[in-house]
């Protein structure tokens, strides 16, 4: 597979914070170099369903706007003298996809090593858990009602056509939406083979496919607000053992246990003056770019390697 990076994608990702990150929605026509199903193919999604391993809820599937109750097109079975209740059965997913519903597979990321890779850009690129969710509509059909998001989306199509309407309006809260409230939408577009469709988190869009098979990955990243970062940096100051005794706050001496928690207000005040903001904010960049969903590391490869310099010093 191709190795991407943001600026491959998006362009420059200063350029893209600055003007578009959490602010208004962007449409790159032809964003992906090369065939954009060397990240995730049909083909690959039915090598996955025919292996019947990956179990509800990272399989869904939705008609008319409405879940479809796993037990249509699961079964139980017995792995190793386990009983697996929910397995899923092929040739029912197709049927109900040829019925006209849409299959989702929630984060792929965590099954697929190739989408892993591709999230890994994004979660590189902004500090932050990213998480991969692939669907496959047939044509001429709708998976979801209007809604917003509560993650910052980069739709990028794979395969087929998706007609998207989207309204540039975050002032509400997250789930489904009435678009007769909202009026016209902002962008009506058709997206191809390629292109990237970036959504800020509380977007309002309706989706529905076109004459072909869709087939797009909806790459989110999850906004670290700057309260969650001050957590990780209390979270890590609170760990100085000045903090580890244990108060009687329903003591009769109340104005001791006052001055006991001014005194504490006071050393959290100093260790946050000592602070250097530099290397805090390394160490929060390296906490967001190993956060799960797009990690890596090397644990038996690396231990075929040791074991070969072992033998061979």
């Amino acid at each position: 597979m191709q190795r991407y990076s943001f600026e491959d994608l998006l362009g420059d990702a200063d350029f893209f914070a600055e003007e578009y990150f959490d602010k208004r929605p962007l449409l790159k026509r032809g964003a992906v170099p090369g065939d954009p199903q060397e990240i995730l193919s049909l083909t690959d999604l039915d090598d996955l369903v025919n292996l019947e391993a990956v179990r509800p809820p990272y399989i869904g599937i939705t008609k008319d706007g409405k879940p479809v109750d796993a037990k249509w097109f699961t079964r139980a079975t017995v792995v190793q003298g386990t009983l697996i209740p929910d397995a899923v059965v092929p040739e029912k997913v197709h049927e109900l996809f040829k019925s006209g519903a849409s299959v989702t597979w929630m984060s792929l990321n965590q099954i697929f090593p190739q989408v892993r890779d591709f999230c890994r850009v994004f979660s590189r690129t902004f500090a932050s858990r990213s998480d991969a969710v692939a669907f496959v509509t047939p044509p001429h059909s709708r998976g979801y009602e209007a809604h917003r998001d509560a993650v910052d989306v980069f739709v990028v199509q794979l395969a087929g056509q998706k007609h998207w309407q989207v309204w540039n309006d975050r002032y509400e809260g997250t789930g489904l939406c009435d678009t007769e409230k909202l009026g016209p939408p902002d962008f009506d577009v058709t997206l191809t083979a390629g292109d990237i469709f970036y959504l800020p988190y509380r977007t309002p869009h309706l989706v529905c496919t076109e004459s072909d098979v869709s087939l797009h990955l909806s790459i989110t990243v999850r906004p670290r607000l700057w309260r969650d970062l001050l957590m990780l940096t209390l979270h890590k100051l609170l760990d100085d053992p000045s903090f580890d005794d244990y108060p009687y706050l329903p003591s009769n001496d109340r104005r001791r246990v006052e001055l006991q928690l001014q005194e504490k207000f006071e050393s959290l005040q100093k260790l946050i003056g000592d602070m250097e903001a530099e290397s805090e904010v390394d160490r929060l960049i390296r906490i967001g770019r190993s956060m799960e969903g797009s990690s890596s590391s090397r644990i038996f490869g690396g231990a075929e390697r040791r074991s070969v310099h072992a033998q061979n010093p």
